[in-house]
């Protein structure tokens, strides 16, 4: 395709040697399909069945919805997953039907992106409120426990298991230990 000033401006070409497709814009390859059906965009080097170089620009995929939710979706023959974005907060859901998009997936991991509370984490909740990383287990799975914490290193010296730093003088709390309703302190370190 061309106009009177610019030949060859807009391209489809297949190439029979390679058995490729490419579309072309502004006299330049912008898509490429090859013999086995990967898809490159702005690069004709596909490592995975879609392959995008945005080059210098940064942002190599945009996904937008006209609701309040947009998600990119990943699923096999044993379940799936999806990495959603629900009105600013980042939401991993896991668990999901097997190779269905987004479907019946359990809410995971929530990343706040809500003002005042923004880039606050929530593991079991998707209201970390003003924590910056809120664990909790609200189904009582796996006898209870909402979090374990483990140092499996071998090595003498190395298997340390957590270490809490809190505030800039002795009168702030690294750690308090309450009741569940957080009603009665049990323990304050």
């Amino acid at each position: 395709f061309s106009d009177n000033s610019n030949l060859l401006e807009g391209q489809v070409i297949y190439d029979h040697s390679t058995n490729a497709m490419t579309l072309g814009t502004a006299a330049t390859t912008a898509v490429t399909i090859d013999s086995s059906q990967k898809v490159g965009i702005g690069t004709t080097t596909m490592d995975a069945h879609v392959n995008i170089n945005s080059g210098a620009a940064n942002a190599g995929l945009h996904v937008e919805s006209t609701d309040s939710s947009a998600n990119i979706s990943l699923a096999d023959n044993v379940g799936s997953a999806a990495v959603i974005n629900i009105g600013g907060r980042l939401v991993f859901e896991t668990g999901g039907t097997a190779s269905t998009a987004a479907s019946s997936g359990t809410e995971s991991m929530t990343i706040s992106g809500s003002l005042g509370s923004a880039g606050n984490v929530g593991i079991g909740t998707n209201s970390p409120g003003v924590y910056k990383l809120n664990v909790q287990n609200p189904n009582g799975n796996d006898g209870g426990w909402a979090a374990f914490i483990a140092n499996l290193d071998s090595t003498d010296g190395q298997s340390n298991g957590m270490e809490i730093n809190a505030g800039s003088n002795s009168s702030d709390t690294s750690l308090k230990i309450a009741t569940h309703d957080g009603g009665t302190e049990l323990f304050r370190v």
